[in-house]
């Protein structure tokens, strides 16, 4: 087997010698072996290990919601949810992954129309995703949110179905998908929900279709509490970024989760 010295595997990785040491010291490099006390052989194919630092924001302590009444939403859980937010999430799930649609457009797709103005990737892309939105939620999961990305993709694109990004995104995701499972349970819902849309857009694990995927598991993680779906009117849909931004740049989380407060409570009203 071929040996890499500490030096040529952190230019391979694009991190410092020292990082790489503290990750053979701490048995995160498989096959690593140690000669003195600074001196490492790490095997030539060894790909970088996940860093947990990289998802800097996933940890209850650092998790900034900022103060919120929740109980101003929890009197829509029951409510149905509507017809306009599966039309309105297919909106801002296109638009994240940069294939811009309008309302009209959807419920024209969806009401079993041909738009000309749209190819046929996104008639299927708008199918689908209503799909996914319309049937039973399930519980988030790594299976589950790699299931999502896949039927999202289905006759779109088969090749790419569920298929990540490089081997550092399905750690990141595998990390994320873990501390959503393991660390979250003390955060109300809808804080786990914004926390999921926006984590999952902010690594875009998967090759294809991450908008979709993360808006179709922030719903899901909502119907399986109880809620109904969010509506994201199209007009809302410049502040919806506006507070993803904040999430990614400060971990600051404070905007979104009081966005779908209000978006919770404006679909009930309404």
């Amino acid at each position: 087997m071929d040996y890499i010295s500490v030096k040529e595997a952190a230019k391979a990785w694009g991190i410092t010698e020292r990082r790489v040491r503290t990750l053979c010291a701490e048995g995160r490099i498989e096959g690593a072996a140690r000669h003195g006390d600074w001196a490492w052989s790490i095997p030539a194919n060894t790909q970088r290990p996940a860093d947990g630092r990289s998802l800097r924001f996933i940890k209850n302590t650092s998790f900034r919601a900022g103060v919120q009444h929740y109980d101003r939403a929890d009197f829509v859980k029951g409510t149905p949810s509507s017809v306009i937010a599966v039309a309105d999430s297919i909106v801002a799930a296109m638009d994240f992954d940069e294939t811009p649609v309008t309302a009209a457009q959807v419920n024209a797709v969806l009401s079993g129309s041909v738009v000309p103005d749209l190819d046929l990737s996104s008639h299927i892309l708008i199918r689908n995703i209503a799909t996914i939105l319309n049937d039973d939620a399930e519980a988030i999961n790594d299976y589950s949110v790699r299931q999502t990305n896949s039927l999202i993709l289905r006759s779109v694109d088969n090749s790419k179905r569920g298929v990540f990004r490089a081997e550092g995104q399905q750690n990141l995701f595998t990390t994320l998908m873990l501390q959503c499972r393991r660390d979250w349970g003390s955060l109300h819902p809808i804080a786990r929900s914004a926390f999921l849309l926006g984590e999952m857009l902010r690594i875009r694990p998967f090759v294809k279709a991450n908008g979709a995927t993360a808006v179709c598991a922030m719903q899901a993680m909502l119907r399986c509490e109880g809620y109904p779906m969010v509506d994201f009117p199209p007009e809302n849909l410049d502040e919806l970024k506006a507070a993803l931004a904040a999430t990614g740049t400060r971990g600051n989380y404070q905007n979104l989760v009081s966005l779908l407060i209000n978006l919770l409570i404006k679909a009930k009203e309404n």
